[in-house]
């Protein structure tokens, strides 16, 4: 892991998304690959908007954290329009909370439709969609392999929040304590 990583693990852990824009701020002029760009932006915004949402922020606060938002999205958006990950991770992102981007109600859904036209076969997106399916199939291992693993570390407190929320859909599939 890298310092910023960290660091941003850190202020996610301690709630604390005034830390993770200044480590935002430090960080995204570097040198870093595509996809911890677009990590780092996707974790920088759902925990501004999880923070502000949990934490009982001020009315000021809210403003600041959405200002924030709306600048750090519009300006990735045209970059990362066509990546599935990104759409998947903004779908969860705006969901959470719709006015924070200020999207009507069905945005978000169109995000999750790209997600999964674009990596159909990426159950992770599947998953998240359950609620709009009828049935679907499930392997019993795949929430707990290494690759969800991975990319749940990846994501920060945005991959923790997807993929326990997602095992909480699937009692069925809850491992033993320790495992």
């Amino acid at each position: 892991m890298k310092n910023w990583q960290i660091n941003l693990k850190k202020a996610e852990d301690n709630f604390d998304w005034l830390c993770a824009i200044n480590i935002y701020d430090d960080t995204i002029s570097s040198k870093l690959s595509c996809s911890e760009k677009m990590n780092l932006v996707l974790r920088l915004m759902f925990t501004i908007n999880y923070c502000i949402l949990e934490c009982n922020s001020s009315t000021d606060d809210y403003l600041y954290g959405k200002k924030v938002i709306k600048k750090i999205f519009n300006q990735s958006f045209e970059n990362f329009k066509d990546n599935a990950d990104y759409l998947f991770c903004l779908h969860v992102i705006t969901r959470l909370n719709e006015d924070m981007f200020d999207m009507d109600f069905e945005k978000p859904n169109l995000f999750l439709n790209k997600a999964i036209e674009l990596n159909p076969n990426f159950d992770l997106y599947r998953y998240w969609n359950v609620r709009y399916r009828k049935k679907i199939n499930i392997d019993s291992n795949y929430l707990w392999s290494q690759f969800i693993t991975n990319w749940k570390e990846d994501k920060g407190l945005l991959g923790t929040y997807v993929v326990d929320w997602l095992r909480s859909k699937f009692p069925s599939l809850a491992r033993e304590s320790g495992s």
